[in-house]
């Protein structure tokens, strides 16, 4: 039984640590996504959804900062500015925003995977937290939404890139300043599983 539970730990950490595991878990998350996206495709969204896809209808047919009760200056303008530029460029198709949306968020195991080095955790343990990150409910399902979390997530891996370069910096803390709400809420279950595998490697370690 223990030879046995040594051989799956074994394939377990030699598939973690795998080159290509990051992105096989990346291309997954998005097909995963891409699937939920068109099974919840024609379900009508809630209120805030709803009020960033008209202020994005507003900017694009009228130049206007507006919801259906008026002008407003309540939401964050990074994402209707994002739907407005597509339904400019592509007309007014929902899906193909949200598509997007969804490639954009392939950029959060990298994030989570550069985090991980950051704090020194080993290949293994930062590649779990990817994998948290990579297939985080609340994550999958605001990719099927119009709502700021995927800009934000976005634009904190480019922040965290950025600091080499200026230009890379500037634009993310102007992407950051437009949407920067709720990403604690989920990054948090990810740093906790880098930190806890990245600890509990040392355990085995240090007993070994």
């Amino acid at each position: 039984m223990l030879l046995n539970e040594s051989g799956f730990l074994a394939r377990a950490n030699a598939a973690l640590g795998h080159r290509y595991f990051l992105p096989l878990i990346t291309l997954a998350s998005i097909l995963f996504r891409l699937c939920l996206q068109i099974a919840l495709r024609h379900s009508s969204g809630f209120a805030d959804e709803l009020d960033y896809q008209a202020i994005g209808i507003s900017l694009w047919k009228h130049s206007t900062y507006a919801v259906a009760t008026g002008v407003t200056a309540y939401r964050p303008p990074a994402e209707p500015m994002m739907i407005a530029l597509f339904y400019a460029v592509l007309g007014q198709h929902p899906f193909a925003v949200k598509v997007a949306e969804n490639l954009l968020l392939g950029a959060l195991p990298l994030l989570c995977a550069m985090l991980g080095r950051s704090l020194g955790l080993s290949t293994q343990a930062t590649n779990v937290g990817a994998l948290l990150a990579a297939f985080h409910p609340g994550l999958a399902y605001a990719a099927t939404t119009f709502y700021p979390t995927v800009l934000t997530t976005v634009a904190l891996c480019a922040h965290y890139r950025g600091r080499r370069r200026l230009w890379r910096s500037a634009v993310a803390q102007a992407l950051h300043s437009l949407d920067s709400r709720q990403l604690l809420l989920f990054l948090w279950p990810f740093l906790w599983g880098s930190t806890a595998s990245g600890s509990g490697a040392l355990a085995l370690g240090s007993s070994s």
